[in-house]
């Protein structure tokens, strides 16, 4: 209830509607995005595996991992897998993909004060059609399945 009251005032306050309704947005709202990301030694190893759920043009955030702690005044250090973007909808089950993708690991460092992680990123600009799997060559060994459904 305080939700919907929340939006009658933002309307008559902005004098234009802020949302199409009230209602929260339910599951059936919302597609997926599965991503893995792949690496070829004697077999294919599966390094990371997520699915997020998101809304048509919703900006899509995602951390896997965490952060090392930083000292007073400095940025901390992310590690893990994260992914950022935008899914934007097109023709006939069609999606333009417009993601980066970044995978931080932790490296050993000779001084003890120093803290080091190696991160790759990956900027990627596609188109998606739900159900069908796009496979990315990332360089080297590595490779990504992105199946939007």
């Amino acid at each position: 209830m305080l939700i919907r009251i929340t939006c009658c005032v933002l309307l008559l306050l902005s004098g234009s509607p802020v949302a199409k309704t009230c209602e929260p947005l339910s599951d059936t709202d919302k597609s997926s995005l599965t991503v893995r990301l792949y690496e070829q030694n004697e077999r294919p190893k599966e390094l990371a595996e997520f699915t997020i759920l998101f809304a048509d043009n919703e900006e899509i955030q995602y951390l896997s991992g965490g952060e090392l702690p930083a000292a007073q005044g400095e940025t901390p250090l992310e590690l893990g897998v994260k992914l950022t973007g935008k899914l934007k909808p097109l023709k006939q089950k069609r999606y333009r993909a417009a993601l980066k993708l970044e995978v931080g690991e932790r490296v050993d460092s000779a001084d003890p004060q120093t803290q080091l992680v190696r991160t790759e990123t990956l900027e990627i600009r596609s188109n998606l059609e739900r159900g069908v799997k796009k496979r990315i060559h990332c360089g080297g060994k590595q490779w990504l399945e992105l199946l939007l459904e």
